[in-house]
């Protein structure tokens, strides 16, 4: 299959709502992420994504996180995912790694999946999600996601950090 190809035939139904950290569960491996990535701000900065060192979250944490790197400025933002763990990989059905968001999601999605990715690069802080994604196997499934932003040089966000998962958690 060519690259420049939809790989996934994504349906342009799912939607998303914006949360407060306070309505993702204080045991969430969201929350978790969220003091691991805090832990590493400082003055203001946004830590690197060569902070993020695994070994330093909980083994249960691993499964469903993603990192994603800008890869475009202008005149639109696009997304190259470079780490998909398997949970979130088997939450939506699929394995991203290495894929551009542009070549997975149609025009009509991006108002969903990337987006939300913009408003994290834009606003410079962590934002929370719960969503309704298509998957593969099943049609679809209901996530919380967090993203949290990353910046070499501390302030010009350039990858994210994401956590996705089931809504109402996961087993350990």
């Amino acid at each position: 299959m060519a690259r420049s190809q939809k790989p996934w035939g994504i349906a342009s139904w799912f939607k998303t709502d914006r949360v407060a950290l306070s309505d993702i569960g204080k045991d969430s491996p969201i929350a978790l992420v969220h003091q691991y990535w805090a832990s590493l701000t400082s003055d203001n900065r946004l830590p690197a994504r060569q902070q993020i060192d695994p070994l330093d979250l909980p083994t249960r944490v691993l499964p469903w996180l993603f990192i994603v790197e800008v890869t475009q400025r202008s005149p639109v933002l696009d997304y190259r995912y470079r780490l998909v763990g398997t949970g979130n990989a088997m939450l939506v059905g699929r394995d991203a790694t290495g894929f551009l968001a542009s070549e997975i999601f149609t025009a009509r999605d991006t108002e969903v999946v990337p987006l939300t990715f913009d408003e994290t690069v834009r606003d410079g802080e962590p934002t929370f999600w719960r969503a309704t994604v298509p998957n593969d196997r099943v049609g679809s499934v209901e996530i919380e996601r967090a993203l949290f932003p990353l910046a070499e040089n501390g302030v010009d966000v350039d990858a994210l950090l994401g956590v996705a998962l089931p809504v109402g958690g996961t087993s350990d």
